[in-house]
């Protein structure tokens, strides 16, 4: 019924990954606002404040863009129990599981793919904060915008992957669905 509903709508594949982006995005953004500020009026660091919540965003824009490549690539099965058949034997159904459980695989693939966003932000740790500690910190606004550069590449380039995997797997699952 999922994947009718996506097919039936008027959004591009793009917007739709997009608006999930938009969605986390926001609500990350102010969880990690409020914890880091709330870490630095603890810690007394409100100096470098803003530069924690830059590297927080610049992660979290990273995380976002491998988070829609995971979540087309190995989707974790969701049926809610009104949408899978309305009622009171659906809604217990849906109490108990709803849907079968991925396997280990699915799992372990899920967690390999999650893990390569610290991997993908070696080079803007190294940009912010190595960088400055070995040529003094006259580069650091350009070295800031080279990092936010980075991130945005990779959440295009993953969003864009992500996009082609949607696009292919629905064409094939709706023509199965048809056929």
């Amino acid at each position: 019924r999922a994947l009718l509903f996506l097919a039936q709508t008027p959004a591009s594949r793009w917007q739709v990954l997009l608006g999930k982006s938009l969605a986390y995005g926001s609500v990350f953004s102010v969880t990690n606002a409020l914890s880091l500020g709330l870490a630095c009026w603890l810690f007394g660091g409100f100096v470098s404040l803003p530069g924690y919540l830059g590297l927080s965003s610049a992660s979290l824009l990273v995380l976002l863009g491998v988070g829609n490549l995971v979540s087309v690539w190995v989707p974790i099965p969701w049926v809610g129990a009104r949408a899978a058949a309305g009622g009171a034997r659906s809604a217990a159904a849906s109490a108990e599981g709803g849907v079968e459980r991925p396997g280990c695989g699915a799992l372990l693939i899920r967690m390999l793919l999650l893990q390569s966003v610290p991997l993908l932000l070696i080079p803007v740790f190294v940009l912010v904060l190595g960088v400055p500690l070995v040529f003094g910190s006259s580069w650091t606004g350009t070295l800031w915008l080279a990092s936010g550069a980075w991130c945005a590449g990779l959440y295009a380039i993953t969003t864009w992957l992500a996009v082609q995997r949607l696009t292919r797997a629905e064409e094939r699952i709706l023509t199965m669905i048809s056929g």
